[in-house]
């Protein structure tokens, strides 16, 4: 049955473009030309614009050439690029190159965070216990913690660091105990 309906498929049914349709040699037919729309590819090449790669922006970055920073960052996240995405929150929370805006840094900074950027995941452990935030909005101060551990784990010295001296002075819930602070 497979067969019949193979050999009924084959001689009745024709693909939808006629472009993708097998050239037949054995007949001695000129190939048609194409009488569509005028396509000339020289042209596309000089309209597209490369995308900065991520080492570029940051080199940006430090000769504080804010605006090509921001561009690469911009369109790095915008192609779901994870560390894109935490330059961009990084630039949005900090309001480099004129745009400053925490709750969208907010999102950036957790979504390269779960991408295990580990920058992104002490960031936004940091942003998540910003006052500002934590006054206008419902904010887990037990996310922080997590994601600061999950820094740390991950070999971040900063995040190491607070995680200390949380033990040192007894906060983000630890419990004090200074042998562990020193460890």
């Amino acid at each position: 049955m497979l067969i019949d309906l193979d050999t009924l498929e084959k001689s009745f049914v024709r693909p939808s473009s006629p472009g993708l349709q097998p050239i037949n040699n054995d007949k001695d037919e000129e190939i048609p030309e194409y009488n569509g729309l005028d396509f000339d590819i020289d042209s596309v090449d000089e309209e597209l614009e490369p995308i900065i790669s991520i080492s570029e922006g940051i080199k940006f970055h430090k000769a504080r050439d804010f605006e090509k920073a921001w561009k690469c960052f911009d369109l790095q996240a915008e192609n779901q690029n994870s560390v894109g995405k935490y330059w961009k929150a990084h630039y949005l929370w900090e309001g480099f190159a004129g745009q400053k805006d925490k709750l969208t840094a907010l999102t950036l900074f957790k979504e390269a965070a779960d991408d295990n950027v580990v920058d992104a995941q002490f960031r936004y452990a940091c942003a998540l216990l910003d006052k500002d935030l934590k006054l206008k909005h419902k904010i887990n101060p037990k996310d922080a913690v997590k994601y600061l551990r999950l820094a740390a784990d991950n070999g971040s010295g900063p995040a190491q660091f607070q995680i200390g001296e949380a033990y040192l002075k007894g906060r983000l819930g630890y419990e004090q105990d200074v042998e562990i602070a020193t460890i």
